[in-house]
């Protein structure tokens, strides 16, 4: 499923994508991966945990931890802010 990247805090490797059904998750991924937003990453977001997940950018699959969030957008944003 595709995900796109809405918000990143590439110091601590945290993102939140959307996904197709307008869902929000927090991905954190090794803090040495530089994603920008409005790119895509694909995987099964409905899993939990460490999943595998594509950048089709790049080519590359890398390992992402998955955390569902409850909240809105602006939620899941606030939660990689860092003030």
């Amino acid at each position: 499923m595709k995900g796109i990247i809405v918000a990143a805090n590439r110091t601590l490797g945290v993102f939140v994508i959307e996904t197709d059904n307008q869902q929000c998750l927090v991905l954190e991924t090794p803090s040495n991966l530089s994603l920008s937003i409005g790119e895509e990453l694909n995987g099964d977001w409905h899993a939990t945990g460490d999943i595998p997940a594509h950048h089709p950018n790049s080519g590359e699959t890398i390992t992402v931890r998955v955390r569902p969030t409850d909240g809105s957008r602006h939620d899941a944003i606030s939660a990689v802010a860092v003030i």
